[in-house]
């Protein structure tokens, strides 16, 4: 009897009876997932550097053949690169202990830039996780000298990309 019944327009694929409708609704999550955290401030450590060397080193994976290669690109790390230091070229003379206004929203526009690249490429995503880019962005907060140690660091990361024998 179930499969004569005719859903609305006609079509009996369409037809739902409410009791399954409801149970469907109703039902409970295979596996409660936990829910997303905000990411939580962090300033960057003194030894940065060594820190650079240590995610890079992390990030090395190997293809079929045994070589040694990165998921993410120079080119990727360098777009990220090119964020900071467009806000660092115009604070290279600001003499004030805290960024200008516009450039901490600058700032704020890269950290979603970089959540947006990372939630389009695993590459990216990994390589912001490991780093900590998003943590360490959000710990500057207005001071312009925790930015200049991020910028650097930021460099220090493409540097240590390419002589561990990143690509481009």
């Amino acid at each position: 009897a179930r499969n004569k019944m005719v859903g609305p327009g006609g079509n009996r694929n369409n037809y739902q009876r409410q009791d399954t409708r409801a149970a469907y609704n109703n039902r409970q999550p295979q596996s409660a997932q936990p829910q997303p955290q905000p990411v939580p401030a962090e300033k960057l450590p003194a030894e940065y550097v060594d820190q650079a060397e240590a995610v890079m080193l992390s990030l090395r994976t190997t293809d079929k053949h045994g070589n040694l290669k990165f998921n993410i690109t120079a080119s990727k790390i360098r777009k990220i690169l090119t964020l900071v230091t467009d806000i660092l070229n115009e604070e290279r003379f600001n003499k004030n202990a805290e960024l200008n206004q516009a450039n901490i929203q600058r700032l704020s526009m890269a950290r979603v830039r970089i959540a947006y690249d990372a939630g389009r490429d695993n590459g990216v995503k990994e390589f912001a996780e490991k780093a900590k880019l998003l943590n360490y962005i959000k710990g500057i907060g207005k001071s312009r000298a925790e930015f200049i140690r991020f910028a650097e660091y930021m460099e220090a990361l493409v540097a240590w990309h390419r002589y561990l024998g990143g690509e481009n």
